[in-house]
């Protein structure tokens, strides 16, 4: 019975690769991850592994904790090496395209209100944190306040009907 030779795990990557020039994507040719972003996945000792972290490693060496691998080209079946750089989570995310970093890049409010550190009110919301722009959340505040005024004078009077009996 013939035993089967364990090829080495460069040249075994380098079989799913389309390699180009170093300054052009290498495209993954191997299986692709179902997510909503759709990266190469490559088996390392029986496991799944991103193959661009599998990429990084075989050529830059191990990744530092607390970092991540980014995209340069934004192609997530991209492998080329050169392509390839440490950020930390905050940066990549803020670096997308996705609502957070959308939101993140915004520089006035939609009414045009500059987000400077005066006018710039941050709330805790139910997701995170949320910017705010002090002149329009104030201008709500008032129109809410005065649309309801009436609800307030009823929880004050509850209230202080509260104080009294206690």
């Amino acid at each position: 019975m013939s035993k089967k030779v364990k090829r080495p795990l460069k040249e075994r990557f380098m079989s799913y690769v389309d390699k180009k020039s170093k300054h052009e994507c290498w495209p993954w040719l191997g299986g692709k991850g179902n997510g909503t972003v759709i990266y190469g996945r490559f088996q390392v000792d029986r496991k799944s592994k991103l193959a661009h972290g599998v990429a990084y490693k075989i050529f830059k060496g191990e990744k530092p904790k607390g970092l991540t691998i980014d995209h340069i080209c934004n192609n997530g079946l991209c492998v080329n090496p050169n392509h390839l750089r440490l950020l930390t989570l905050r940066e990549n995310i803020l670096r997308g395209n996705s609502v957070t970093a959308i939101c993140a890049r915004k520089t006035e409010c939609i009414r045009g209100h500059k987000y400077t550190p005066e006018n710039t009110k941050i709330k805790k919301a139910r997701y995170g944190k949320q910017r705010l722009c002090r002149v329009c959340s104030g201008k709500y505040d008032k129109k809410y306040y005065l649309q309801n005024k009436w609800r307030w004078k009823i929880y004050e009077a509850r209230r202080d009907a509260k104080k009294c009996q206690t």
